[in-house]
């Protein structure tokens, strides 16, 4: 059950329409049904498109650490790739990356933002 319907907290008005899970299922078992939230039009469309630019916005500070090393980044959805072009007759780049990034840099900023690391 979802924290704010037991809690009583008015984040959301929805309809919870339980439906069967299997067809074949016995449909006077309790456990065999899902609960299925029917949520307002508005409220699917203002999630769907507000969604992903707040997690943009909130990102964005990510952006700042990472050009603050001189490391080029791509952002894409909730993806983050960070890249480097490296010539192959100058590896001074690699050589400053090495020596430049303090251990557990980004891990530190992605912790302190409450996110987590894909493994």
């Amino acid at each position: 059950m979802s924290k704010s319907l037991s809690t009583g907290a008015a984040f959301k008005m929805a309809a919870i329409k339980p439906l069967i899970t299997k067809p074949a299922l016995d449909s006077s078992v309790l456990n065999n049904y899902s609960p299925i939230l029917h949520l307002p039009f508005i409220s699917k469309i203002l999630g769907s498109v507000l969604g992903p630019i707040l997690f943009s916005i909130y990102m964005l500070p990510l952006g700042d650490l990472i050009c603050s090393f001189s490391i080029n980044f791509y952002s894409y959805a909730d993806d983050t790739q960070i890249y480097v072009a490296i010539n192959q007759n100058d590896q001074s780049v690699l050589s400053n990356l090495e020596g430049g990034l303090p251990p557990g840099w980004m891990a530190g900023w992605i912790t302190r933002n409450f996110l987590f690391v894909n493994q």
